[in-house]
């Protein structure tokens, strides 16, 4: 008859193993009516728990091993095996299938339990309750009671991108050639950290390249390398470093004068006839004297243990900066239109600070009025300037020809969407129409589900990405919210008058809403609402002015869509920049437009003010 275990026991109650060490051994974890039904199981299989009396006086430690192994485990079994003969323990080295047989009894004289983060969190949760401590080696588990030895990957990986950054390395692969997915994942957060933080252009070449999953990626690398405009490469062992050197010349590409290859190593730099390689040590070296810190000098407890093991600094190697380029040599310049209304102060503000972050010469220009012969116009006598790049607020058929010939990049913001046909620029950059007109009828919806009457929609008739918001909401609101009707019944220059508005509110006792895509017109909408007495109206705008925070603040604008002026700027110097080191970026780019409303209105109270204090 075989032996009757926990788990025998755990599956006739209907609970886990670990509930059941917890009942047997009087252990808190488990409700009193649940121990009682455990114990009763017990008496009815006659199940005698193992004892601990034989092995009460030793120190033991397990470590537990997944299947398979994880690539750490010989020098930690090094480490441990030299730590326990020190302290007298035994250690018992367990894969995982074996324990979870029966883990109360192979854990019953446990004092610590050693492990790796290729096990599953529900596993160590159900382990844990049986052991006095559990100790994570190069694991990411933060929640107590665990004790956590982690390896900095995503730092090292982030210092050697900055440090590449610094040589003026822009375009970057990411290789990953032995890493797990866990630790491929902490590294390329590294990569990512200094991409957002310096605000590199992000090429389809930029991405996690998983030889494990993909061996045949070596074969595209020096098609990726030659049409991404690659700089350098970073592999995740000397090994890979080494091979991506000797296939790269392979096909006649240099290192490092065409490409520098970087490392993150693990503390001895590869041996190479020509060259060192850049790197960056993991420092592996460090866990035992974690261990030994941990193992002999802590004693086990609930309190939360984080330790993180350091990079090494970083070493050049000879690895070559980039191809020369130098932004303080370049001019790029804004136009707008109606350049001093607040809406395009914010646009200036992003743009500048862009400028100032990527070393750029920089030129706002345009026209106070909204003339579109004046503005074009400005726009043709500017090609005879000593510039290197022009970003447009407006696009039209003509406008940028001259550029064209004289090989200036343009970029357009906001006034152009994907599905209109280019006027020869090299990149546009807006919000999406689509994507907005859902979420402002997704909202009135919400609000007019169960009334009937009339939406009113006012646009600027200027403005074609506007102009393609409202014709997008008439038709999802079609669809949505069939019991209101939408009319267009305003232009921008109407709205204007808040007389006008008024008369229209009062003569239309049908009228449940307006949304306005003029930014102003959410001031004159509010009054005209205040002033005819119609608190019913849900009101919706567009744009982060402080007028609208306040009316939002004030209950009298229900929601404005925060159209992205201040990334548009951001993001026409990126794409610029992008283009000018002869860099892939996508031909349109769609910024988010998140509708605000009263529970996230302090991001754009900060955003305004930080437009203010640049302005001072």
């Amino acid at each position: 008859m075989p032996k009757i275990t926990n788990r025998d026991i755990a599956l006739r109650a209907g609970v886990s193993p670990a509930a059941v060490s917890m009942a047997i051994h009087g252990r808190k974890g488990v409700s009193e009516a649940t121990r009682a039904h455990i114990l009763n199981i017990v008496r009815e299989m006659n199940y005698t728990p193992p004892t601990r009396a034989h092995s009460v006086r030793l120190k033991t430690i397990v470590l537990l091993i997944g299947d398979p192994a994880e690539p750490l485990l010989p020098p930690v079994i090094k480490a441990l095996l030299r730590l326990a003969q020190e302290n007298g323990s035994e250690l018992r080295v367990l894969p995982q299938h074996q324990l979870l047989e029966n883990p109360a009894e192979l854990l019953s004289s446990c004092s610590l339990l050693v492990t790796f983060d290729g096990l599953e969190r529900t596993v160590l949760d159900e382990l844990a309750p049986l052991v006095p401590q559990v100790l994570i080696v190069d694991g990411n588990f933060s929640r107590k009671p665990f004790w956590n030895i982690r390896i900095d990957y995503s730092g090292a990986v982030y210092a050697l991108t900055r440090r590449l950054a610094e040589m003026g390395h822009r375009s970057i692969i990411y290789l990953n050639a032995d890493l797990q997915a866990s630790k491929n994942l902490f590294c390329f957060s590294g990569f990512q950290k200094l991409i957002l933080e310096m605000h590199l252009p992000l090429n389809p070449a930029q991405i996690i390249m998983d030889l494990q999953r993909d061996p045949h990626i070596w074969s595209h690398i020096p098609d990726i390398i030659r049409n991404f405009n690659i700089s350098a490469i970073i592999c995740t062992s000397d090994r890979a470093a080494v091979e991506v050197v000797n296939r790269l010349r392979a096909f006649d590409i240099r290192v490092p004068e065409d490409v520098s290859v970087a490392a993150v190593s693990d503390g001895v730099c590869p041996e190479h006839p020509n060259f060192s390689f850049m790197h960056v040590g993991l420092n592996y070296s460090a866990i035992e004297e974690e261990l030994r810190r941990l193992i002999v000098h802590t004693v086990p407890s609930d309190e939360h243990v984080d330790v993180l093991i350091p990079y090494t600094p970083v070493r050049d190697g000879i690895s070559t900066a980039a191809p020369k380029f130098n932004p303080a040599q370049k001019k790029l310049v804004i136009m707008l239109y109606l350049k001093n209304h607040p809406s395009l102060r914010i646009v200036r503000a992003g743009f500048l600070n862009m400028i100032q972050q990527m070393g750029y010469q920089a030129e706002v220009a345009g026209i106070e009025s909204d003339d579109y012969s004046e503005y074009f116009k400005a726009i043709r006598e500017l090609a005879n300037d000593k510039i290197d790049g022009l970003i447009s607020w407006l696009a039209e058929p003509g406008a940028f020809d001259c550029f064209t010939q004289r090989g200036i990049p343009v970029v357009t913001l906001h006034g152009v969407t994907r599905e209109m046909e280019g006027f020869g620029e090299q990149a546009r950059i807006a919000e999406d129409p689509a994507k907005i007109a859902a979420e402002v009828a997704q909202f009135f919806t919400a609000r007019l589900h169960d009334r009937t009457g009339v939406l009113a929609v006012s646009q600027s008739s200027d403005n074609m990405l506007e102009s393609s918001i409202t014709r997008e909401l008439i038709a999802q609101m079609r669809e949505k919210c069939p019991n209101v009707t939408v009319r267009n019944e305003f232009d921008f220059v109407q709205t204007d008058r808040t007389d006008m508005l008024t008369e229209y509110i009062c003569n239309m006792p049908d009228l449940v809403g307006a949304f306005t895509t003029a930014g102003f017109s959410c001031v004159n909408w509010a009054a005209a609402i205040r002033a005819a007495g119609r608190d019913d109206l849900v009101l919706v705008g567009t744009d982060y002015s402080e007028e609208s925070i306040r009316l939002v603040e004030r209950g009298e604008l229900d929601a404005f869509v925060a159209q992205p002026l201040y990334e548009e700027g951001q993001m026409g110097v990126i794409a610029m920049d992008a283009i000018l080191r002869g860099n892939q970026f996508p031909f349109f780019r769609s910024l988010d437009a998140p509708l605000v409303t009263k529970e996230n209105l302090e991001k754009y109270r900060r955003l305004l003010q930080e437009v203010n204090n640049w302005y001072a």
